[in-house]
């Protein structure tokens, strides 16, 4: 009742299907990384193979994916560097940012509905990159960036986009809301979602990906912002 997370249940895990029908194989074709609510469905990005694909209703992530037209200069990018941010406006506009693009210190994002899109920026600082990003009610957004190091560990900061700075060829610079780094508890934090609390606060959960990894740790975390 409070917010605090207590367990997860009923937790459901499956293969994305290509086209095909058929589960998608191999790290070059299941490289799965942003995850967006649109339309009845969700919106998947990929790497190394970069692309976008809607799951539609009412099979949603069971089902068999459409093809979405993809931003032109994405097809240049690094295998491993590619949309990990995606996310429907409450315009109704997607809005993409790759997690690194080849203009250091600086990396491109997208605006647009799936079939064509205007080209924005997004400027990068002390090592992070974008890896999630969730609407907020009044038409903004929130991002979520990460950084690791092996002398400073794994780092993660939030920040706010308003509804103005989001246009077609803006740089998008992110008001800076808070900072995780050691001591704190924090790891890769790849996922970001964003509920109503009440009147005047909104409930931001962060959700880390282990990778498989005997190292790393899936944590979910929840904190209250006051808005």
């Amino acid at each position: 009742p409070a917010g605090r997370p207590l367990a997860v249940h009923e937790a459901r895990l499956g293969p994305l299907l290509g086209a095909d029908g058929l589960p998608l194989r191999g790290k070059r074709n299941s490289d799965a990384e942003g995850l967006a609510a649109w339309k009845g469905g969700w919106l998947v990005s990929f790497e190394r193979w970069h692309r976008l694909r809607f799951y539609s209703p009412p099979d949603g992530l069971r089902g068999r994916p459409t093809r979405l037209v993809m931003p032109s200069w994405l097809e240049r990018f690094p295998a491993n560097s590619g949309v990990e941010a995606v996310g429907a406006l409450a315009d109704g506009r997607l809005l993409l940012l790759a997690e690194q693009g080849e203009d250091l210190p600086r990396t491109q994002g997208a605006l647009g509905d799936g079939h064509a899109w205007q080209a924005v920026g997004y400027p990068l600082s002390h090592g992070f990159h974008p890896t999630a990003l969730a609407p907020l009610p009044e038409g903004g957004c929130l991002v979520l960036e990460r950084a690791y190091s092996p002398a400073r560990g794994a780092r993660a900061r939030l920040g706010h986009l308003s509804a103005e700075a989001i246009k077609p060829g803006a740089e998008l610079r992110p008001r800076i809301l808070a900072t995780l780094a050691p001591p704190l508890t924090t790891d890769n934090f790849e996922g970001l979602a964003v509920l109503p609390a009440g009147p005047g606060r909104l409930r931001v959960y962060l959700i880390s990906d282990d990778n498989f990894s005997p190292t790393q740790r899936t944590l979910l975390l929840a904190f209250e912002l006051a808005w």
